[in-house]
């Protein structure tokens, strides 16, 4: 099963309905594919994994009651199939290699959900010809789940531990991207939109003696940045972000936000005394891209405040600032406790 069903299924397991609408489906599978919702194909991968969920028994579709909007058409809602029906009889079918000896536990005492069973059950037809290569984690996701991403989340989710899923049981190992930062100390961490104002950030967090870390978040790649921190450093005391002042800026903020919570990174912070010297300095100009109700609302409670009113108003009407505002010639006229949010 592929990520986007796995996390599907998972939405559909914890929904408290019968009924799960389209927009939670959607949610669920843009949470672990960010990018995915804007590229080509979208909306074919989501009914790829529809198809694998209603193939399962785990929903049933609609007849009549489709999003027509675009190609290809997609249900309105997809209903979950009973516990007590032909699904529940499959599930109860799984007799688990001796290493996935706690999933049967799991089971037997209801703790384990659907969409964990079904990956587990995966898992457990693999290890029949596991072999003895280590390979790469996407490697290994692929090998196993037949989408390369699939195990991004698992190994940062409960079933991954020490006695439970782990890379020597998987042979594989992470592999994650370098992350491009300049590390001054153990301090907060400020994650940057943009390699320009990282660059510049950087350079005068260094002048100036900063306990913290710059990191580049490399506009959408940031889950990517964010996850290979988390694979190999502590959780930081704090974590702030700065981006642009636009619809796509706050979006990237608003995805790194929930990246960062299912990371085990923490609260990821505005870093308010940057974006108030990006709105105050700027000029303001027209895009055609405006905000939607929902994001500015986000932007409205993260900011908060008067500067978080005017930032969401900035956006509801198409306009922007670039974050490239906060310049080296701005930045030397600021006292630096100021620029790093440490008055």
């Amino acid at each position: 099963m592929n990520a986007l069903a796995i996390a599907m299924a998972q939405a559909i397991s914890n929904a408290t309905g019968q009924r799960v609408p389209l927009p939670t489906l959607l949610a669920a599978a843009a949470a672990i594919d960010r990018t995915g919702a804007t590229a080509v194909g979208w909306r074919g991968r989501i009914a790829a994994g529809l198809d694998e969920l209603v193939l399962a028994g785990v929903v049933t579709v609609p007849r009549t009651r489709w999003d027509t909007a675009a190609e290809p058409h997609l249900p309105a809602y997809v209903t979950k199939v009973s516990a007590t029906g032909p699904a529940a009889a499959r599930r109860s079918s799984t007799i688990w290699n001796a290493e996935l000896g706690w999933a049967a536990g799991l089971e037997a005492s209801g703790q384990l959900g659907d969409a964990d069973r079904r990956f587990l059950a995966t898992v457990n037809a693999w290890l029949g010809r596991r072999g003895d290569t280590v390979v790469p984690l996407r490697e290994r996701s692929l090998d196993i789940c037949g989408d390369e991403k699939a195990l991004d989340a698992v190994v940062f989710g409960p079933l991954f531990r020490a006695d439970r899923l782990s890379y020597e049981m998987l042979r594989c190992e992470p592999c994650w991207p370098p992350v491009h930062q300049e590390v001054l100390g153990d301090g907060p961490w400020l994650v940057v939109e943009n390699w320009t104002t990282f660059r510049t950030l950087a350079g005068t967090a260094r002048r100036h003696g900063w306990n913290g870390r710059i990191i580049w978040g490399s506009d959408n790649q940031v889950s990517t940045r964010l996850t290979s921190l988390a694979a190999t450093e502590p959780p930081p005391a704090r974590l702030m972000y700065f981006g642009d002042i636009d619809t796509h800026g706050l979006r990237t903020a608003r995805m790194a936000a929930g990246k960062a919570a299912t990371l085990g990174l923490g609260d990821l912070q505005p870093a308010r005394d940057l974006y108030r010297l990006c709105f105050a300095g700027g000029k303001p100009r027209n895009t055609p891209y405006l905000a939607d109700d929902v994001l500015c609302r986000w932007v409205r409670e993260w900011l908060s405040g008067p500067r978080g009113e005017d930032i969401a108003q900035l956006l509801a009407v198409g306009q922007r600032i670039v974050q490239e505002t906060v310049g080296a010639e701005l930045l030397a006229k600021t006292e630096p406790r100021v620029v790093f949010g440490t008055r």
